[in-house]
């Protein structure tokens, strides 16, 4: 039997299986006769940066090799209860897709360079095995930056394929621009919307969802996570995790409490398929149809879309919601 040939794809912001030009491009080169890589090895990273991971220490450890996750000028932790539980949703939402198309998802916890780092290295002390390319999604923001510039620097040392490539989740896509330079964007919301018009066309096209089987499978082996930490395997125990660290009042003295029993006005629930349900449940129950009416509302499910969540982690994107839409105007659904 010949060595696996691992594909790595490193997800971050692109917590969904459709619409996702790197699952999908991975399923269209799996189909060939003559594919690059045998297995896929999707890994999601809870960032050490951004969300405090010192709830998955090992029982006996009690101290992260990382700062803990708090705002450099107030000293709040950087993501806090509910933020924590939604993106763990999401996670795990993800991991149970990839597993019913016969992939999975590897949760690990850390920087992401140092965790590339230290699954290169078990790869390493297994002969059978080569990783030979590390795919990532390119996104904004300072520390985003900086971890495509150390996976980048990482797999070039190894001499392995670093591709990243361009976020697809937002409504029209960069490329399509009719801009040569940035400095050429209107200052203006309403100039620049009339340079892209007419928006019913302007979005590109949804991707297909892998279908069941057209995915690599999960290499044979995979290298744990390292040491202090451990990755729970529930949901519940992940979600756990993430909390145990945070202060009940986020370090807010004489923080007012919430009377009992209160619930959310909206119940958001983590992951691809909750958003699918909040957009076509606004489709459904009218909401997309009297929205200019009733946006500026305040309390309620149905006055605003409260689809940001699930856009800003990549659980849907904004051009699925688009052809949604297009889709109930044209009279589909």
């Amino acid at each position: 039997m010949a060595s696996p040939r691992i594909l790595i794809y490193i997800m971050r912001r692109d917590l969904r299986i459709a619409d996702n030009p790197i699952l999908s491009e991975i399923s269209r080169l799996y189909q060939q006769t003559k594919h690059p890589f045998t297995h896929l090895l999707p890994i999601y990273v809870f960032p050490a940066d951004q969300v405090e991971v010192s709830g998955f220490l090992r029982p006996g450890e009690h101290r992260s090799p990382y700062p803990e996750a708090r705002s450099s000028v107030g000293g709040f932790w950087r993501c806090g209860h509910h933020r924590a539980k939604f993106v763990a949703e999401s996670v795990w939402c993800l991991k149970e897709d990839l597993e019913g198309l016969g992939s999975g998802l590897e949760i690990r916890v850390g920087r992401v360079g140092d965790v590339l780092k230290q699954v290169l290295e078990g790869y390493k002390e297994d002969s059978d095995a080569e990783v030979t390319c590390v795919w990532m999604t390119s996104e904004e923001g300072v520390e985003e930056r900086r971890e495509e510039r150390d996976v980048k620097r990482i797999v070039k040392r190894e001499g392995m394929e670093f591709r990243l490539w361009t976020d697809e989740k937002y409504f029209i896509d960069d490329r399509d621009l009719p801009f040569r330079n940035p400095s050429d964007l209107p200052d203006i919301f309403t100039s620049f919307r009339k340079t892209v018009e007419p928006l019913r066309e302007a979005p590109r096209r949804t991707l297909p969802t892998p279908a069941k089987g057209t995915l690599p499978p999960l290499p044979p082996s995979v290298p744990p996570q390292a040491a202090p930490f451990t990755i729970p395997s529930t949901l519940p125990e992940i979600i756990e995790a993430l909390h145990k660290p945070l202060d009940k009042d986020l370090d807010l003295e004489d923080a007012p409490k919430m009377p009992p029993n209160t619930t959310s006005v909206m119940p958001f629930d983590g992951g691809s398929q909750a958003g699918q349900d909040r957009i076509h449940a606004l489709i459904t129950n009218g909401g997309m149809s009297g929205y200019k009416d009733t946006r500026n509302g305040l309390l309620g499910t149905d006055f605003s879309t409260k689809l940001s969540a699930w856009l800003a982690l990549g659980c849907i994107t904004a051009r699925q919601i688009h052809w949604d839409l297009m889709d109930f105007e044209d009279g589909k659904t």
